[in-house]
């Protein structure tokens, strides 16, 4: 693999990152306070509504974060 990227013209550059590194990692913040926010202490009576919970917790939090991060483009809708 190396060799072939290692040609001219080749476009694609490897980055190596550590295999668990947090805060190169913009989703691991959002992970962090979800429980506390979706599920400590908390039920929901159908799968639909805690995906409806979720979802709306993402989107509030991705607009804190910004609306053009790898985060906020990730979350779609159901």
């Amino acid at each position: 693999m190396k060799e072939w990227l290692s040609r001219p013209g080749c476009r694609i550059k490897l980055r190596f990152l550590p295999h668990y590194c947090p805060h190169l990692n913009p989703i691991e913040r959002l992970w962090g306070v979800m429980p506390k926010n979706i599920t400590h202490n908390k039920t929901y009576d159908t799968c639909k509504e805690f995906a409806k919970t979720d979802l709306e917790f993402l989107r509030e939090k991705s607009l804190e974060i910004g609306p053009n991060t790898a985060v906020s483009s990730q979350i779609i809708s159901v």
